[in-house]
């Protein structure tokens, strides 16, 4: 007799992520930049470049100026490779090229940045803004939120997450909308 056999299966509950809104990531990240901490403009590049790819902080480190084209930045993960081994291309969306044109200088190469994360940074600045805490994976939730709600169809949102399974996690995950972009959406309905 198996005594497991009697078990049910427990159902998994996903919790929608609480990303911040566009104004509270936008007063965290000026928030970043003002300190007097001779990494704060770095920290406030790293944030940056994780909402506007939407990469794991572990890509992150590991993108060189080589892995920037035209259109695309090439998410490689380095040598331990991505969450599931395979490289990607995550498109160069506007407020990217801009960090990017920033961030530039003559004869860059290398790793993009010298810091392992931005998370102290982060941390910090939402207790001085009052902001909800949140993580640098949220930055990840954020970028997938504003794509969608920006009208990008998921299964293009999953292939740049990196997901392999077509959009299934993405609409498991990020297939919430935030209150204020469903009454805008609600507004659109006509009969």
């Amino acid at each position: 007799d198996d005594p497991s056999a009697r078990l049910k299966r427990v159902s998994v509950r996903v919790k929608p992520p609480q990303v911040p809104s566009a104004a509270d990531f936008e007063r965290v990240l000026e928030d970043i930049e003002s300190q007097p901490s001779d990494f704060a403009f770095e920290s406030a590049h790293f944030v940056a470049f994780l909402a506007y790819s939407g990469c794991r902080i572990s890509e992150v480190r590991c993108i060189t100026w080589s892995d920037v084209g035209e259109k695309t930045i090439a998410v490689t993960g380095g040598e331990t490779g991505t969450k599931n081994r395979e490289a990607r291309h995550v498109p160069i969306i506007r407020p990217m090229r801009e960090l990017l044109e920033a961030m530039h200088y003559e004869g860059a190469a290398g790793p993009m940045f010298s810091i392992k994360s931005p998370r102290f940074a982060i941390t910090n600045a939402c207790r001085r803004c009052h902001v909800e805490p949140f993580t640098p994976h949220t930055l990840r939730h954020l970028f997938a939120t504003v794509c969608i709600e920006s009208g990008v169809d998921i299964p293009t949102v999953s292939r740049w997450l990196g997901h392999k399974d077509g959009g299934a996690l993405a609409m498991r995950v990020y297939g919430h909308l935030r209150d204020d972009h469903s009454i805008r959406q609600a507004d659109r309905v006509r009969f």
